[in-house]
């Protein structure tokens, strides 16, 4: 028996040498896409394929600072989460006082979830022993969830908070995606489609200058289109005015009330129900807003136990909703001016007489037949657009250089303060 045991060592080890991905070493391997979302101020997120990091995008300016001269891409997701952690408290962002490190993790199934998640608290406890893990997600995403299902129960059924922070990822990179088409794909999915936009992006963009950029992206666009409108006939051609002139201002309006202060009355119901008594610890630049609020929930209501605290407040932040944004007379007659007699109220009516006069101008756009010298000169128009963009993203690689080199500045003064 005593030779037979031996015997059955020896095989045993011979096994787990010649097939190295058997079970013997109880190695667990992961197979598929993720996204990781590591929020402590710097926000920073994670496509990771299996354990490896493969693309990394900064949240904020903050993180950019914190990714000056850094090399993510390549590591385990566990070494990634350490790195991340240790630069946030060698540079000031994790303290004592702010320890709280928000990961989050999406898949395709739970199993990879789980793993991911794992692996990512462990390299976040490795890298700074202030670090205190928070697995729920931010409470506006999860708000927006809420809001999405109320208003489609069916389409976002399947739609978690985790998910949308990857949606709205590739909403800031391509108009083309909505929360609609977003919720109808898997993770995987979405995750090949944030990699393909940013698979060029070898520099980082601040905030200001990836605005810059948009905006000059989009003058070329809507000057390619107004040409491609005017091919199409005076009738279409006016509709479509009408069309551009109304989403403008629409823009106009949303970025308006982006994040408006709250009122003094939904303040001191807000400080009540946290049992605050000075609003020092909701303020943003001098001010009380939404994001504020979400930001002192993120930071210190964290545990089940303050749910129905949380609960109480999120109903008073959804007054300030976008959709729920009652226009003013100054408003309302200025879409009227553009768009002839319309009754409207709030900003979500706004929304869908935009999204119906679109189906209208598609629908007269549809009905036109164009020759083919028409249609060869609409390609000419499109290829010359094409170049012509090109041409803005290389003269924005020198602007976006010299903000890499600014935070490389900002980085090392930070490390000063140290």
């Amino acid at each position: 028996m005593k030779k037979m045991s031996l015997l059955v060592v020896a095989l045993s080890l011979i096994l787990c040498l010649v097939i190295p991905f058997a079970s013997c070493g109880n190695k667990e391997t992961v197979e598929g896409y993720s996204y990781v979302t590591i929020d402590v101020n710097p926000s920073v997120e994670l496509v990771v394929d299996g354990e490896t990091v493969v693309s990394v995008n900064a949240g904020n300016d903050d993180a950019l600072v914190l990714l000056a001269g850094e090399t993510i891409e390549g590591m385990k997701v566990e070494e990634a989460t350490e790195k991340i952690v240790s630069l946030c408290e060698e540079l000031g962002y994790l303290t004592d006082e702010n320890n709280n490190v928000k990961l989050t993790v999406t898949a395709d199934n739970n199993e990879i979830i789980e793993k991911i998640e794992e692996f990512a608290e462990k390299g976040a406890k490795k890298g700074s022993l202030k670090a205190v893990i928070n697995k729920i997600p931010r409470n506006a995403d999860q708000r927006k969830v809420n809001e999405l299902k109320e208003e489609n129960a069916e389409i976002y059924k399947k739609l978690t908070a985790e998910k949308l922070r990857l949606i709205e990822s590739i909403m800031k990179l391509s108009e083309e995606m909505t929360y609609e088409k977003g919720a109808e794909m898997n993770v995987s999915e979405l995750l090949d489609m944030l990699k393909e936009l940013t698979i060029d992006k070898k520099h980082a963009i601040s905030d200001e200058v990836r605005e810059q950029m948009e905006t000059r992206l989009n003058e070329l666009k809507q000057e390619a289109k107004k040409r491609v409108a005017e091919i199409y006939g005076d009738e279409y051609l006016e509709k479509w005015n009408v069309q551009t002139e109304i989403e403008s201002y629409y823009k106009e309006i949303e970025k308006k009330i982006e994040n408006i202060e709250l009122s003094e009355e939904d303040i001191d119901t807000i400080l009540n129900i946290l049992k605050l008594e000075s609003v020092d610890d909701l303020l943003d630049n001098g001010e009380v807003t939404v994001e504020s609020v979400e930001r002192y929930i993120d930071k210190h209501l964290i545990e089940d136990e303050y749910k129905t605290i949380v609960e109480e407040i999120n109903l008073i932040l959804e007054k300030y909703d976008q959709d729920e944004y009652i226009l003013s007379e100054e408003e309302i007659n200025k879409i009227k001016e553009i768009m002839g007699d319309v009754k409207l109220e709030k900003f979500e009516d706004l929304e869908i007489l935009i999204k119906d006069h679109e189906k209208e101008v598609d629908s007269i756009k549809n009905q036109i037949q164009i020759s083919e010298l028409e249609k060869g000169i609409i390609d000419v128009i499109e290829s010359g657009y094409k170049d012509m963009k090109e041409q803005v993203q290389d003269e924005f690689e020198k602007i976006i250089e010299e903000a890499n080199e600014e935070f490389d500045r900002i980085k090392e003064n930070r490390k000063g303060r140290k």
